[in-house]
């Protein structure tokens, strides 16, 4: 079998990436170690074409368009070719995409087409409550018809997604994400810092940064009743 995922964001050793670089770096890796084949398609973030092989798993670093307003169509025409020359010589067995990807992807025969649902454009717009970019809603759009199947990685993700969708799905499977147990272990408490919080991730609305910071005068009372208490009965 010869899986094919589809990111700008494979990690690359100078340069950030985002969550869902990480899951497929994680899973990417284990389906190498059981024998499966994988690779992995993407603009570039230098004006340079690249490929390089890291831990049996092969990256495709397209060279990125700087035509202004018609850099999409540029990058997805890089794309496309990429995807034929490599089912050329290794025949592709699936495509996985996150929401919008396959928007100006042609469709081969006898590859599936799979999207996996990390939280797209219409999912975090009503996380923010905000409006739908039309040029964005209608690239998911586009994207979505041209799906086999669909996986999300939470069943809040798959529901709310499903409510805007509902035309061009029928089921969603939830599978979650991957952890790499050789990075990350069993927590020790013993290193706990006591009465701090800590947030990792993007500091930005959709993150739940303000409920957070919003939660510090809640969580500072119930500690100071705490303690209180503990005096009171002292």
């Amino acid at each position: 079998m010869h899986i094919c995922f589809i990111t700008n964001e494979y990690p690359k050793e100078g340069f950030p990436h985002g969550g869902i670089g990480s899951f497929v770096k994680t899973i990417a890796t284990e389906l190498v170690k059981n024998n499966i084949q994988v690779s992995v398609v993407g603009i570039n973030y230098t004006a340079t074409d690249e490929r390089e092989v890291i831990d049996g798993v092969t990256i495709y670093r397209l060279k990125k368009s700087k035509i202004t307003g018609l850099a999409w169509y540029f990058n997805s025409k890089g794309i496309n070719k990429k995807i034929i020359e490599i089912h050329t010589k290794h025949p592709i067995s699936i495509i996985e995409s996150p929401e919008l990807g396959f928007a100006f992807i042609n469709k081969i025969r006898d590859i599936k087409y799979i999207i996996r649902l990390h939280g797209g454009h219409h999912f975090f717009a009503e996380a923010e409550n905000r409006k739908i970019n039309k040029w964005k809603g209608f690239q998911e759009k586009r994207s979505f018809k041209k799906a086999d199947s669909l996986v999300a990685v939470s069943m809040y993700v798959a529901k709310i997604t499903a409510g805007y969708f509902k035309k061009y799905i029928d089921d969603i499977t939830v599978i979650y994400n991957p952890v790499d147990t050789q990075k990350f272990v069993q927590v020790d408490y013993s290193k706990a810092k006591a009465n701090s919080i800590l947030f990792v991730g993007s500091v930005c609305e959709k993150k739940g940064v303000r409920q957070l910071v919003q939660a510090f005068s809640i969580v500072k009372l119930k500690i100071l009743k705490d303690c209180w208490k503990r005096l009171v009965l002292f």
